[in-house]
């Protein structure tokens, strides 16, 4: 089921960030935390893992 969804950010930078961005706002959400964004390469690196793994799961 992963694999069949990660389809939908190969390629597509703009929907890997997307949800990436998604998912940092559902776990907020769930635990009534707050983030403190902060200008920084750290996103870039959470992205480029999020999209290894994506494909990853697509080679498999």
């Amino acid at each position: 089921m992963i694999a069949s969804a990660s389809g939908a950010y190969d390629g597509n930078e703009a929907a890997l960030k997307i949800r990436t961005m998604h998912l940092l706002y559902e776990s907020i959400k769930k635990s009534g935390g707050t983030v403190v964004t902060v200008p920084s390469a750290l996103s870039d690196g959470l992205g480029a893992s999020a999209e290894d793994v994506a494909k990853a799961l697509g080679e498999k």
